[in-house]
């Protein structure tokens, strides 16, 4: 069997305001499950932002290590019903290469519509934004993107019950009451 080539990301920049914690008024500085300095760190973190309108309703940063604790055990089908949902609605390798490729590149390109719908951020009733990070920077690959709330429902409703209340699970384990209706959608 071929070995695998490693993988590396040499698109980044500064992190925009976009992914700033509202919370904090800045950067997100630590990992909400572990509590460790993402930042100092140097590791790959996830950023994600929930909003409803234009409210900030969820937000929170999540380093590798946590994220493969949290969300590691995900079901096969999960998975599986996770990449043929991005599969039948993006190219995101396309979608990478074109935004990368353009020499207007702003960060609205990237969350200024549904990467799976494209309906425009500002027609959307809520949606969440997710980004992946690396100390002071935010890399540029298939992540940072876009997606409404129909969509998040959408993605919602092709994951296992066990993946659901993973997701629940980490909810309850680290915010203090989100609004019920929620769904945390998983984008990473």
């Amino acid at each position: 069997m071929a070995e695998e080539e490693p993988f590396y990301i040499d698109d980044y920049g500064r992190i925009p305001p976009a992914f700033y914690s509202f919370a904090d008024d800045g950067p997100f500085r630590r990992c909400v499950a572990c509590e460790k300095d993402v930042v100092e760190d140097h590791d790959v973190y996830v950023v994600q932002k929930t909003f409803a309108g234009d409210e900030v309703v969820f937000e929170y940063a999540l380093c590798s290590a946590c994220h493969e604790r949290v969300f590691g055990g995900m079901s096969k089908d999960s998975t599986a019903n996770i990449r043929a949902f991005f599969h039948q609605r993006v190219d995101l390798e396309a979608r990478r290469l074109r935004l990368e490729h353009d020499s207007q590149r702003t960060i609205d390109q990237w969350i200024g519509a549904c990467a799976t719908c494209g309906i425009d951020r500002d027609e959307c009733n809520g949606y969440s934004i997710a980004a992946a990070c690396g100390g002071e920077d935010i890399l540029y690959y298939h992540l940072p993107l876009l997606i409404c709330q129909q969509c998040e429902i959408e993605i919602q409703d092709v994951l296992s019950k066990k993946t659901r209340e993973m997701g629940e699970d980490f909810v309850e384990a680290y915010f203090d009451g989100p609004p019920a209706n929620l769904n945390v959608p998983i984008l990473f």
